[in-house]
């Protein structure tokens, strides 16, 4: 019996748009290189979390990771807060893939992790123009981090979770969408993407 699916929700970094750096993990290891001085991962997740639901912005948010981490370098932290949203590019046969699926009448979401000014910088240059809708967690503040943002996502779309596929890079992430009852896709490559759509019964 084929699954009643109304929703496909892309991940942005990594899914729709190629990227350096998949997971939160990806991040914090990048970071002690940069800083040049270890911190623990929880210490970058309270943070990172507190940034991405917009509770914090970039200055306030290496301010209380340099305090927590007894750090004290004026230069290294205005190069931290000089964030420069950077142009990305799109994955072609994710594109086309998300216009097979609006075509046969998928509502087609994204559901993304971002910071206010990269969420500002990618809607001026047009990256979301493709998707119905945005759920962006520094707009709507929740996380991906844990379930509250999938949760807000099915009540806003007033969907159950087994009529929506979350399609991610990040495996934490579609943990908390999985354990909500959502049909989860560990993203590697657009083919695979499409098989395992079609394994679950889409029509595209």
């Amino acid at each position: 019996m084929k699954k009643m699916i109304k929703t496909i929700c892309f991940d942005f970094g990594g899914v729709y748009v190629h990227s350096r750096r998949h997971t939160w993990k990806d991040n914090w290891k990048y970071y002690q290189k940069f800083i040049g001085k270890k911190f623990t991962y929880s210490i970058y997740c309270e943070h990172q979390k507190l940034l991405d639901t917009g509770k914090t912005d970039l200055r306030e948010h290496w301010q209380n990771i340099f305090n927590e981490i007894n750090l004290s370098n004026p230069k290294l932290f205005n190069k931290l807060i000089k964030h420069k949203p950077k142009k990305h590019k799109i994955k072609k046969n994710i594109h086309n893939l998300v216009l097979k699926l609006k075509k046969r009448g998928f509502n087609v979401v994204l559901i993304s992790n971002t910071i206010k000014p990269s969420a500002k910088s990618n809607r001026e240059r047009g990256y979301y123009k493709v998707f119905d809708k945005l759920f962006l967690s520094s707009e709507v503040g929740f996380s991906k981090s844990d379930d509250s943002l999938y949760k807000f996502v099915l009540k806003n779309l007033k969907l159950k979770a087994s009529e929506c596929v979350a399609i991610d890079d990040n495996p934490d992430f579609l943990g908390e969408a999985s354990k909500l009852g959502m049909n989860v896709i560990h993203f590697k490559n657009a083919k695979q993407v499409e098989t395992e759509l079609k394994n679950l019964g889409l029509d595209f």
